[in-house]
Parts: C-alpha cells; structure tokens; sequence
C-alpha cells in the first residue's frame, strides 16, 4: 500500500469513529434535554400562572393607613435599651485557657 492510501483509510477511518462519537453522545444528549424541556415549560408556565394569580390578589387588597393616624398607635413607647459593647473572646485563641488573662 502507498503512503497516500493509507493516509486516505486513516482520515475515513477517523471521520467515521467521530461521526458516531457525536451521533451517540451528543446528539442523544440533546434528545434528553429536548424531554425535559417540556417538563420544564409545563412548571414554568404553571409557576408563572400562580405568580399573577397572587399579584392579581394582592392588587384587590385595600390597605388602611387609619392605624398610624389612631390614638392608641401615638400613646406607644419606645423601650429600647442600649447595648452595651462588651469585650469578647481571647487575643489568641489557641493559647492554653490559663494564658488568656486579659481580654481585648
């Protein structure tokens, strides 16, 4: 056989082992995804569906500001306390519990 022929058998054998590499991974990869995408739509659409359901319910709402306007709402206190900053942990904290003496 000449050197040209099996270069030619080379290249056919290859473009063949490529082609069915690609006809058998990906292509029936994207026959999955294909199936599933349906799914996928079906949930996205009924997702969608139930979101303007809930926004269509909350535009009906009517709130009231009478609340803030209400005498009982203006007698409220406000009882906050201050936190007072404490010093927390050990400047090593890997040191024995013996050396932590101080704390920073």
């Amino acid at each position: 056989m000449t050197t040209l022929l099996k270069n030619l058998i080379f290249a056919l054998g290859l473009a063949i082992i490529l082609w069915l590499g690609y006809t058998l991974f990906v292509q029936e990869d994207e026959a999955v995804l294909d199936s599933q995408n349906g799914m996928v739509r079906d949930d996205v659409e009924r997702e969608t569906q139930e979101f303007l359901n809930r926004l269509q319910h909350i535009k009906t709402l009517d709130i009231s500001n009478t609340l803030f306007t209400d005498s009982r709402f203006n007698a409220l206190t406000d009882n906050r306390q201050e936190v007072i900053d404490e010093p927390t942990g050990r400047q090593n904290p890997f040191a024995p519990a013996a050396s932590a003496a101080s704390f920073e």
